[in-house]
C-alpha cells in the first residue's frame, strides 16, 4: 500500500500531527510521502531522523502576513492575490507528484491544493482538518465562506477532524457549522497515540514548572511574539516562579528562575511537568494541554480568528483563561502582575480539563484514523 500525505504548512500544528501520523502508518509497513512547505517543511525536517526525509517533498511555501498588532487581513488577501500563481503552482505540482508516485489514497491535512489535484485526476482522498471555514467578523462573509469552503473540500472518503465532538468542540465555528450536516465525518480528539500516554496524572502541587511558555505561531508572527515574551520575563526573574520557554529555536540558556529550551521535540514532557502554560492558540498546543490536565492562558494573535475562536472555548469550557494580547504589549510587568491570582486557580481549571481529557482519550486519536486505512 501507498498513501500520499499532503501537510499545510502554515504554522506548526499541522505538521506536529501528521508527523505522529506518518510515524504511526510507517510502523505498519505501509510506504508513504509527504508534501508539505513553509512552517510546515521546517517542522519535518526538525522531527524526521535522515531517512525519513526520504519521503519528504518540498513546495514553496506562502504565509499570512502579520503586523505588530497581529494578522494584517488586508496586506494577507493582497499577499494571497499576487501569489496565485503559487497556489496554482501548488495544484500543478501535487498533480505531477500523485501521478509519479501513484498512491492508493491521498491524505489532505488542510490542503485545498491537494484536494483539487485528487479530484483531477479522480484519485480516492480523505481530509484531515481542525477548521473547515474561516470566520470573519462579518456574519455575512462568514455565511459565504461556509458555503465556499464547503465546496472547496468536495467530497472526502472520509473527513477527520482532530479536535473534540460537540459540545466539548475547541475550534467549534470553524468546525460545526459545516461538519454538522456530514454523515462521513469523525472526531479523532488530538491525533496521537494514547495507548503511549499514562493513564495516571501528575498533581498540580506536585509539578516543577509553575509556567510553561509554548512559542507556537506561524513564522511571520513567532518573532514578535518571542521577543514580547521576552519583555515579560525581564520582569519575572528572580521571582519565585519556575518558568521554561519552549518552541522557539534559539540557544538553550537560563537565567536565574528562567530556562529557555527552545525548540524541543516532546511538548508533552514539559507540559505534563507544568501548573499552567501560556501559548498563542493553536488547537494541537490546546489538545496536548488538555492531556497533560494542564489548565490554559491563551494569547490570541489579534484578527487570526481561528486563535480567537480557540480561546473562546478555552474560557468557555472552563479549561483556561485569555490574556488579551495589547496587555503583553503594553505592560512588560503584566504577565508578572497576573500569574498569581491565575495560579490560584489552576485546582478549579484542572478537574475541568481532566474530564475532558477522559472524553478525548476515548475518542482513539491517531489508532481511529490507523484503523480507517489499514484495518
Amino acid at each position: 500500500m501507498r498513501l500520499y500525505l499532503s501537510v499545510s504548512g502554515i504554522g506548526r500544528g499541522h505538521a506536529v500531527r501528521s508527523y505522529r501520523l506518518f510515524k504511526k502508518i510507517i510502523q505498519q509497513g505501509v510506504e508513504v510521502y509527504v508534501s508539505t512547505y513553509g512552517d510546515g517543511l521546517e517542522t519535518f525536517n526538525l522531527l524526521m531522523n535522515e531517512w525519513e526525509r526520504k519521503f519528504l517533498i518540498k513546495l514553496k511555501g506562502y504565509q499570512y502576513v502579520w503586523s505588530s498588532m497581529g494578522l494584517d487581513w488586508g496586506k494577507t488577501i493582497s499577499y494571497s492575490i499576487t501569489k496565485m500563481r503559487d497556489l496554482f503552482s501548488h495544484i500543478l505540482l501535487e498533480i505531477s507528484n500523485i501521478r509519479l508516485i501513484n498512491p492508493d489514497l491521498v491524505i489532505s491535512d488542510s490542503r485545498l491544493s491537494t484536494v483539487a489535484a485528487s479530484n483531477f485526476l479522480n484519485i480516492p482522498y480523505i481530509l484531515i482538518a481542525n477548521q473547515l471555514s474561516i470566520v470573519s467578523k462579518y456574519p455575512s462573509i462568514t455565511s459565504l465562506l461556509k458555503i465556499s469552503f464547503d465546496k472547496f473540500w468536495g467530497d472526502p472518503e472520509r473527513i477527520f477532524i482532530t479536535d473534540l465532538p460537540h459540545p466539548y468542540t475547541i475550534s467549534y465555528l470553524n468546525t460545526v457549522p459545516v461538519a454538522w450536516n456530514k454523515k462521513n465525518v469523525e472526531y479523532t480528539g488530538l491525533l496521537i497515540d494514547y495507548d503511549g500516554i499514562e493513564d495516571s496524572l501528575i498533581p498540580i502541587e506536585d509539578r516543577d514548572i509553575d509556567l510553561l511558555i509554548i512559542v507556537s505561531a506561524p513564522k511571520g508572527d513567532r518573532q514578535r511574539y518571542f521577543l514580547n515574551i521576552v519583555n515579560q520575563l525581564r520582569n519575572l526573574k528572580n521571582t519565585s516562579h519556575n518558568v521554561v520557554v519552549i518552541g522557539y529555536n534559539v540557544n538553550p540558556r537560563k537565567i536565574g528562575n528562567i530556562e529557555i529550551k527552545g525548540w524541543v521535540d516532546d511538548t508533552f514532557e514539559y507540559l505534563r511537568r507544568s501548573k499552567i502554560v501560556l501559548l498563542r492558540g493553536g488547537q494541537t498546543a490546546i489538545l496536548e494541554s488538555i492531556l497533560a490536565g494542564t489548565p490554559i492562558i491563551v494569547t490570541p494573535a489579534p484578527y487570526q480568528t481561528e486563535q480567537e475562536v480557540n480561546a473562546i472555548s478555552v474560557e468557555r469550557l472552563g479549561i483556561g483563561t485569555i490574556l488579551p494580547y495589547n496587555k503583553l504589549i503594553c505592560d512588560d510587568n503584566y504577565l508578572r502582575k497576573i500569574l498569581p491570582s491565575i495560579l490560584e486557580n489552576v485546582y478549579d481549571m484542572s478537574s475541568n480539563i481532566i474530564a475532558m481529557r477522559s472524553i478525548m482519550k476515548r475518542l482513539k486519536g491517531v489508532n481511529k484514523v490507523i484503523e480507517y486505512l489499514v484495518g
